[in-house]
């Protein structure tokens, strides 16, 4: 089950260059340090769970480990679908000079690691329920680092969490998603369009079926998320005019009313 035949079956195929690619190139090259349980990659077979576990695979070829599953790259033709044309994903902090419009694809990789014996169609004890991911950006936010997290939950199995970094080389900048570059894979449906509002909320994953809330075990139930941001110059504040006085409007006085008052001559004595 965990062979790399089985492995390399998770064809990634880009809806706009019509090109496959591998899902063991979908992250790219990387390192890190996954937890001490792990499995450690076997090209011969390996035994993993018969209960769901989330990225949990050590070791696996051109990925490394699958703790790592939130990376991020710099975008250079603007398809965040297409890994061939981009690229390869960062573990960790990528560090950069960000100019304004410079493209970044944020991925999450989405992997329940219990072997597909015990999927038994989707009513065995390898099918993770109520399965969720929330990823999470600093959208809108003025900063020259700028942090990106994944949390993985489930119904039957432990919580999963990662995160990677953009740094800006203490360049103060503004970042924002790219519209329309939320999107969802699995070899069983391909390619899934979903709405901007996915990032910074949670959405439901599943596969075999799309948003079922089922991830089967294995290799060819995986499914990848990504995403596209972008980065805007801070706004110059607009100098307020110094304020002058306010000229004082010269009242016209009119003449008070003249009052006579009869008077009463005396003769004096």
């Amino acid at each position: 089950d965990m062979s790399m035949k089985a492995f390399n079956k998770l064809a990634l195929k880009s809806l706009v260059a019509s090109v496959a690619f591998s899902a063991s190139t979908v992250l790219g090259l990387g390192g890190g340090a996954a937890s001490a349980a792990c499995w450690q990659y076997n090209a011969n077979g390996f035994t993993t769970s018969t209960t769901p576990v989330f990225n949990n695979i050590c070791g696996v070829p051109n990925l490394g480990n699958e703790s790592d599953f939130v990376r991020i790259r710099p975008n250079t033709n603007g398809n965040d679908e297409d890994n061939a044309g981009n690229p390869n994903y960062t573990v960790g902090t990528l560090n950069v000079t960000c100019n304004t419009g410079d493209k970044y694809d944020v991925t999450n990789y989405i992997h329940n690691d219990a072997s597909a014996d015990f999927n038994n169609n989707g009513n065995g004890s390898a099918v993770a329920h109520n399965v969720h991911l929330a990823m999470t950006a600093p959208l809108n936010s003025n900063s020259s680092i700028f942090n990106f997290t994944g949390k993985i939950t489930a119904s039957n199995a432990s919580t999963v969490t990662d995160s990677t970094t953009l740094n800006c080389g203490g360049k103060q900048m503004i970042m924002d998603i790219v519209p329309g570059t939320v999107h969802l894979y699995s070899s069983q449906y391909g390619w899934k369009d979903l709405a901007d509002t996915a990032l910074n909320g949670p959405i439901t994953i599943g596969s075999p079926v799309f948003g079922s809330g089922d991830q089967w075990g294995c290799w060819d139930y995986l499914v990848i998320v990504v995403y596209q941001v972008t980065v805007k110059p801070v706004p110059t504040p607009t100098p307020t005019p110094t304020s002058m006085p306010t000229p004082r409007t010269r009242q016209t006085r009119s003449p008070p009313t003249t009052i006579r008052a009869s008077c009463r001559c005396c003769t004096p004595r």
